[in-house]
């Protein structure tokens, strides 16, 4: 998977070359790390699936997205939504193009008159009359003055415009949908990590005070608070697996795929502060590119158009026409050497409306309340996109100070484990104070990796607020 942002202008190629940057990054960050986890009994085979569907391999984000691409429903309904579109604007612009029609008939007609040869005979004679006619017609028409095809032609190119828009909007929002998803499970797999390393120490310190309590060293309270504590750590661990399945399924719906594992994340990812740090910067550059706005923006010039179209009922129209028609007919077989009648019309044809009773007016209400509808829903809009993206901003810059405070703390903690072994091996130290030491390690290795993905998601969700966040 690459993420690249569409470069509006030299200036602007600062910010390109940091965000495509910052994704091929973490795109072999993953990809390394996930090669890494599998390489061991790898067999070269691409993907492995157990009889269930599920994927036996781990796989990276890059194989993860390539899937959820070929699979995701929302992305595939944008696709045909953006097709459909294309065809409404072919349909407008075959409006204004000549129209030419073909008509045709022929009759046939028969006429029976009976009669006496003379009054005194009794002899009937029959007279049969036969008639057969030929016609066909040639109609041409084409439109030189009509208003409310030139605006409805303006309104659904508009409208193609914004299915495009939408379709990037779909794109955009799988690579987030993808990415958000493939870090949660990441997350909950190293708090599930946690969780058991700190119930694994929390194991160990029952069995120890359980020693002591029947040794008779310490009292039944200590016992039960140990025991608490063990209980509580073990409704924990079954409350984190529960959620792995959890976001397991939710990546199903994404990619329709059962997946078994997935790759980590390399520990040496760069973590770096925007570029450039001016948020004023990106929230201009969110504020023109950003796709959902500039959706609003084609929306509204789809009202626009539609308005006008309305309006344009009122207007004159001008068309050309031509014509040619041609009919034969005659008696009994005859019809070849009949009669004939050949016509050739051309015309310039005005149409004036005069007056429609009120609808009119009604309909032009309507239309304009629906225009100003969607102007005050982009005016909330760019606001909107103000807000979040000087909030994403500053969320990566409290991500990248998180990061590496965090890494501090988690080598603060593995020094104070290892000088407490050593403690605890000398007998100034209790074994109690090595599971709590351990017990932080731990923790502080959970929070320094969700520190991370925080700060992946950040950027990628301050990438995608400018519009540069798109899969390829």
């Amino acid at each position: 998977m690459g993420l690249i942002v569409k470069r509006r202008s030299f200036s602007h190629r600062r910010i390109a070359k940091y965000l495509a940057g910052l994704s091929m990054t973490l795109a072999l960050g993953i990809s390394t790390a996930a090669a890494q986890d599998s390489s061991s009994g790898s067999t070269g085979s691409s993907e492995q699936y157990a009889e269930d569907g599920r994927l036996l391999d781990a796989v990276d984000l890059t194989e993860v997205y390539r899937i959820a691409v070929e699979n995701d429903a929302l992305l595939a309904a944008s696709r045909a939504n953006s097709r459909s579109r294309q065809q409404i604007y072919a349909q407008a612009r075959a409006r204004i193009f000549p129209a030419l029609s073909l008509g045709g008939a022929y009759n046939y007609g028969s006429t029976d008159n009976e009669y006496r040869n003379n009054r005194e005979s009794d002899q009937q004679l029959v007279d049969r009359l036969e008639t057969r006619q030929l016609q066909y017609q040639v109609n041409l028409a084409q439109p030189l003055l009509n208003f409310q095809l030139w605006y409805g032609l303006k309104g659904v190119s508009a409208l193609r415009s914004q299915a495009e828009v939408d379709l990037r909007v779909a794109e955009s929002d799988l690579v987030f949908r993808t990415l958000q998803a493939y870090l949660s499970i990441l997350q909950l797999r190293d708090e599930l990590n946690s969780v058991q390393a700190t119930e694994d120490a929390f194991r160990r310190q029952l069995e120890l005070v359980g020693e002591r309590y029947r040794s008779g060293l310490i009292p039944l309270t200590d016992l039960l608070e140990a025991q608490s504590a063990y209980d509580s750590i073990v409704a924990d661990r079954i409350r984190v697996e529960g959620l792995q399945v959890v976001a397991f399924s939710a990546l199903k719906v994404i990619t329709d795929r059962n997946f078994e594992a997935i790759g980590r994340i390399r520990e040496d990812l760069p973590v770096v502060p925007p570029d450039p740090p001016n948020a004023d910067f990106w929230v201009e550059q969110a504020v023109a590119n950003n796709l959902n706005v500039r959706s609003l923006e084609f929306a509204l010039e789809v009202a626009r158009q539609e308005f006008n179209v309305k309006r344009a009922e009122g207007m004159p129209s001008v068309s050309a026409t031509a014509s040619y028609s041609s009919s034969e007919w005659g008696r009994d077989s005859r019809i070849m050497r009949g009669d004939q009648t050949r016509s050739t019309q051309v015309g310039i044809q005005l149409s004036v409306p005069l007056f429609r009773f009120g609808l009119g007016t009604a309909e032009n209400r309507q239309l304009r309340f629906a225009r100003d509808e969607v102007r005050y829903r982009l005016t909330y809009a760019r606001r909107d996109v103000d807000r979040s993206t000087r909030n994403l901003y500053q969320q990566v810059l409290t991500d990248v100070q998180r990061v590496k405070a965090a890494a501090k703390a988690m080598e603060s903690a593995r020094e104070a484990v290892e000088a407490i072994r050593l403690g605890y091996r000398s007998g100034t130290r209790s074994i109690t104070d090595l599971l709590d030491a351990e017990s932080n390690l731990y923790q502080s290795e959970f929070n320094h990796a969700a520190s991370r993905y925080s700060y992946i998601l950040n950027t990628f969700g301050l990438s995608q607020a400018i519009g540069g966040l798109t899969g390829e």
